[in-house]
């Protein structure tokens, strides 16, 4: 649940470029305490209690009595249902810890673009970075076991470098093909790199699966926008993000 408190830190702070967690340029961090927007009381404990909170304070500041944006809430349960999902699939340790670590970036990745159209830089890197780090600890795990050798290191290291190339450079090509036919930007760059990064995860095998994923996700999105919204643009990060999700959930050892 504390995962889905950070990722409501994440989808708040990281558009308006407020600190939460890393300094900038180099300097030093300093996480300040979430507050309530309107009257800027810090806030304890009890008023961040994933869901339960929003709900027992009836959506109100306990200080102010503002309405606390509904935005919080699907937040919260969306990151504690992605996280029930590796849960009860089929995940084994140590990997299960790695994905329910993913949830609250990928969380805050989809409602991020679902409102700015933008899938920003540090939330793609350190969902490679966390990718580099169960590599890493596998490598010392092998290591210490005895059973570390090239073969090992190629499966671990070289197959997911290579398919990142892959997914990006696919991926790429993508939005430069449709980029020239159609003459307009049809797939951001944000959406490239979110392809690489998908790939180190996931591998070139499950490629055909994510694109068909993605492309029944971003055409049921576009329909919805154009209806709804009566607009034909829309972000296509969300419809990435429930396939490389969905492809975790159903292919990951």
């Amino acid at each position: 649940m504390a995962l889905g408190s950070f990722a409501t830190v994440l989808v708040h702070r990281i558009p308006r470029a407020e600190s939460w967690a890393l300094g900038r340029a180099g300097e030093a961090a300093r996480f300040t305490r979430s507050q309530c927007p309107d009257c800027h009381t810090q806030l304890g404990i009890q008023d961040l209690i994933p869901v339960f909170s929003f709900l027992f304070l009836k959506g109100k500041c306990r200080h102010c009595s503002a309405t606390i944006p509904r935005q919080y809430l699907w937040v919260e349960l969306t990151t504690i249902l992605l996280c029930w999902g590796f849960l009860f699939s089929t995940a084994t340790w140590p990997w299960l810890l790695f994905l329910c670590l993913l949830t609250p970036f990928l969380t805050a990745l989809f409602y991020i673009d679902l409102k700015h159209y933008i899938l920003p830089d540090i939330l793609v890197i350190i969902l490679a970075g966390l990718f580099f780090l169960q590599a890493s600890v596998l490598t010392v795990f092998a290591a210490v076991n005895g059973f570390l050798n090239l073969q090992y290191l190629a499966n671990l290291w070289g197959m997911p470098l290579l398919s990142a190339i892959c997914y990006g450079g696919f991926s790429w090509l993508l939005r430069f093909g449709f980029g020239t036919i159609m003459n307009k930007e049809v797939m951001g760059l944000g959406d490239v790199k979110f392809f690489a990064m998908a790939g180190l995860w996931l591998g070139v095998a499950q490629m055909p699966f994510f694109l068909f994923i993605a492309g029944a996700v971003g055409t049921i999105m576009g329909l919805v926008y154009k209806y709804l919204f009566k607009e034909g643009i829309f972000p296509f990060g969300p419809a990435l993000i429930a396939a490389f999700y969905i492809n975790l959930l159903l292919y990951f050892p």
